[in-house]
């Protein structure tokens, strides 16, 4: 008599993160994002650069949208930084508070109204802990449309 081989389920695959920090999967700038009630993020409209037709300017209204993975059942204090071109801070630190579920991920969504355009550049949007652990980190850069783009072919 043969004995049948035990089915064992595969065991899931896990992120490993340093020091147990939290870390950015995706880290997004976009024009809308949403958590729907089942979890699930939605990001439409990612974009890199914004074109301005004078600066100074505004960026009326966009949103960060972040999958975080960190220490299961872990609440983590994250605070969104937001850095023009000369490294000076555009707008107050945003600072919200994210609970990492059962699977070790949660996401992060949040809404930025008339975050100010002084200059031309980079614009750096980073995301940290209290202890200054760098948790993810984006750019968009704003072009003036005045100034001639070299061409691409």
């Amino acid at each position: 008599m043969t004995k049948k081989p035990k089915m064992t389920k595969p065991k899931p695959k896990r992120v490993k993160l340093s020091k147990n920090k939290p870390t950015s999967e995706i880290f997004a700038i976009c024009d809308y994002a949403m958590v729907d009630r089942e979890g699930k993020m939605s990001i439409v409209g990612i974009f890199r650069e914004m074109y301005a037709d004078k600066i100074p300017s505004y960026i009326h209204h966009f949103y960060v949208a972040a999958s975080i993975v960190g220490t299961p059942e872990t609440a983590y204090d994250i605070t969104v930084n937001f850095t023009s071109p000369n490294g000076k801070p555009t707008i107050r630190p945003q600072e919200v508070t994210v609970q990492i579920g059962l699977g070790g991920l949660t996401n992060l969504v949040t809404d930025i109204i008339n975050l100010p355009l002084e200059s031309t550049g980079q614009y750096t949007i980073t995301l940290t802990t209290n202890d200054g652990h760098i948790v993810g980190k984006s750019y968009f850069r704003v072009i003036d449309l005045k100034t001639p783009q070299p061409s691409v072919n």
